[in-house]
């Protein structure tokens, strides 16, 4: 069961690192004045509806969900009393990204091809991490 929590642990980790990358990469660039040529006017000043809420997600799995997995990182019964602690908070956070999602893939799906903003940002080795979450 050790190995269990273990892995938990790691697997938010590894999920805290790829939300901070996507807003490093791609959220912070795609906001930033300076690139808003790159960018289709309809996209332009939309970043809650292209990247949803992945900064509010970002600071509960970081600063909360983390946090406690960390202080129960050997016990997988009080790992699980981490997700039923914070049950509500992801009802909070996820139902909004969750219906925001098909109005930002079909933005994506409209206006990135050929979009010079996620040419440039797509030639980092972090353009993977975008994939995993969108």
């Amino acid at each position: 069961m050790f190995v269990i929590a273990i892995a938990e642990v790691n697997t938010e980790q590894t999920y805290v690192r790829e939300l901070q990358s996507i807003i490093d990469y791609y959220v912070k660039p795609f906001e930033a004045p300076e690139n808003s040529t790159l960018i289709p006017s309809p996209l332009r000043d939309r970043s809650d509806i292209v990247f949803g809420n992945l900064r509010e997600l970002l600071e509960f799995h970081d600063h909360f969900l983390l946090a406690d997995f960390l202080r129960a990182a050997d016990s997988v019964i009080d790992i699980c009393h981490c997700f039923v602690s914070h049950r509500n908070r992801f009802l909070q956070l996820y139902h909004p990204y969750c219906q925001n999602k098909p109005l930002s893939e079909a933005l994506r799906r409209e206006h990135v091809d050929g979009c010079k903003f996620f040419a440039l940002v797509g030639r980092c080795p972090q353009r993977v991490l975008l994939a995993k979450i969108w």
